[in-house]
């Protein structure tokens, strides 16, 4: 039997509100009036869940296919890579939240990680990193989503191999931590940004983990 649509788009909401609940419940995450960022919002069901919890969600989605399915506003959509975004929003967000986080540059074989891809990602990884710093406030809070389980597609899986994200996190945040909830995934947690001059600062190679294979 084929499955519609429809029926796939019912089982992401439901899956995006529990993951919310989730976040809520177990690690006290605070939605209502928030302005939260969600980065790479594909079409949106987890932003539109944080909504419902009484968040204003911005969105960016450099597909701009998923995005227009997206149920957020046309003025707070954003078809960018979030290291592209406008400098104005910097320090306005409460919250950035990246669910199942991946870093693929466009255009390429992912079918066999080579070293060079290895390269390309860890580079986007940092700029990725250093924008979402600047974007959140002082007293923000970025929510990054991890997979808990073997998927290929998104590179980072389980606790062991997180170590090259948290380890550019921390050359940026104050504050970088990572929990488990009954939701079948990693939540990495970094607060206290440093300084944009400082963020600016960090360069690859003062980066000490690293997503090359071994």
């Amino acid at each position: 039997m084929l499955i519609s649509y429809d029926q796939v788009r019912r089982k992401q909401e439901s899956e995006a509100i529990k993951l919310i609940v989730s976040l809520r419940r177990e690690l006290g995450i605070i939605f209502k009036d928030k302005k939260v960022l969600d980065v790479g919002c594909e079409t949106g069901c987890k932003s539109r869940a944080m909504k419902e919890c009484g968040a204003d969600v911005y969105v960016a989605e450099p597909n701009s296919e998923a995005l227009e399915k997206a149920y957020i506003a046309n003025s707070k959509k954003f078809n960018l890579f979030v290291q592209d975004l406008p400098t104005e929003l910097f320090g306005t967000f409460d919250m950035v939240t990246m669910f199942l986080y991946r870093i693929l540059p466009s255009g390429i074989d992912t079918s066999f990680f080579t070293k060079e891809l290895g390269e390309q990602i860890n580079k986007m990884q940092l700029q990725v990193t250093k924008a979402i710093a600047k974007l959140i406030k002082p007293d923000g809070e970025v929510i990054i989503e991890i997979s808990n389980f073997e998927d290929y597609y998104y590179w980072y899986k389980r606790v062991a191999n997180i170590a090259p994200l948290m380890g550019q996190l921390k050359q940026v945040f104050e504050d970088v931590s990572y929990e488990t909830t009954s939701y079948d995934s990693i939540f990495i947690r970094a607060k206290r940004p440093l300084p944009n001059i400082l963020v600016d600062g960090v360069k690859e190679a003062d980066v000490t983990f690293s997503s090359l294979p071994k």
